[in-house]
């Protein structure tokens, strides 16, 4: 169940930069964002109350579920609309994949029993390795792309530090629960960066953009996401963080099909590089010195 949980998250996710590309065209990133995370999480209150799930009582426990929502889902969607403004796809993929070094780097102090093996170095390596080999070609460099490269390194500490929280703090909190008032946070800090640097008058609903809007809440939000913290209980967050090698993959596949975007032929070799990552960092056994013996 967990392997296809983690198929399913790779799918939705790959074709949300599909679907955020598309929605950008008729709508303001921030704006577009809050609104998602309003619809994702007005679907899933209804279905907590209907299955009587106990709300947080007191403040400490609610603190545990708000502190990394903020980082998830306000600090980094802020950043990763707000640096792709000067840095090319590209690289905005390749810094985006740097998210799985820097949970493994955190799991390794904060978590006890995930610590870095010379197995998960080589696989984060070679699927790290794999993405730049696929977007080689669309590092573009502007004037002001350290704002940019800034802004996607500051998205990928934000969301590990927040995957590392959610593995320590939540792991007796309900996925959808959890998920639910987060993005509610996350929708009430975006609509208000929102507000103050875009307007209304730019949110245009074209068929595409409340297209772009549905599929956004209710598969990329509402169903990844309670997918994503149910699953982050049953696996280690370093492994489960290998998806960010996976979805950029995807969606350069979902853009090619559904926006007729060029592939080049990187794309296979870069894959299979990802693919091997994947394996080794979840099926190769632990390599770590012999203990002396006794």
């Amino acid at each position: 169940m967990t392997f296809l949980a983690i198929v399913l998250m790779c799918l939705i996710w790959g074709l949300t930069w599909v679907a955020i590309k598309i929605g950008l065209e008729d709508l303001p990133p921030f704006l577009s964002a809050g609104v998602r995370f309003v619809i994702a999480s007005a679907l899933l209150w209804p279905a907590i109350l209907l299955r009587r799930v106990p709300l947080p009582k007191t403040w400490p426990e609610l603190r545990s579920i708000l502190v990394p929502g903020f980082y998830f889902y306000s600090i980094n969607y802020a950043l990763v609309y707000w640096g792709e403004q000067f840095i090319g796809a590209g690289l905005a993929a390749i810094l985006f994949a740097s998210i799985p070094f820097v949970v493994a780097l955190m799991a390794h102090y904060m978590l006890v029993n995930e610590k870095i093996t010379y197995s998960k170095l080589l696989g984060l390596s070679v699927g790290f390795i794999g993405i730049v080999v696929v977007f080689y070609g669309g590092l573009h460099f502007g004037p002001k792309s350290y704002w940019g490269m800034l802004a996607l390194l500051g998205c990928s500490l934000s969301c590990a530090y927040a995957n590392i929280l959610v593995k320590r703090d939540l792991h007796h909190t309900d996925p959808m629960l959890a998920t639910a008032i987060q993005m509610t946070l996350g929708a009430v800090s975006l609509l208000g960066f929102g507000m103050l640097a875009e307007s209304w008058k730019n949110f245009h609903l074209t068929p595409r953009a409340v297209g772009s809007l549905l599929y956004l809440s209710i598969f990329g939000s509402a169903v990844a996401f309670s997918l994503y913290f149910w699953a982050l209980k049953k696996t280690e967050a370093t492994k489960l963080s290998s998806i960010a090698f996976v979805t950029p993959l995807v969606a350069l596949v979902g853009g090619h099909l559904i926006l007729d975007e060029p592939v080049s032929g990187r794309l296979a070799a870069g894959s299979l590089l990802v693919l091997a990552g994947i394996l080794i960092i979840n099926y190769f056994p632990a390599l770590k010195r012999r203990p002396p013996a006794t």
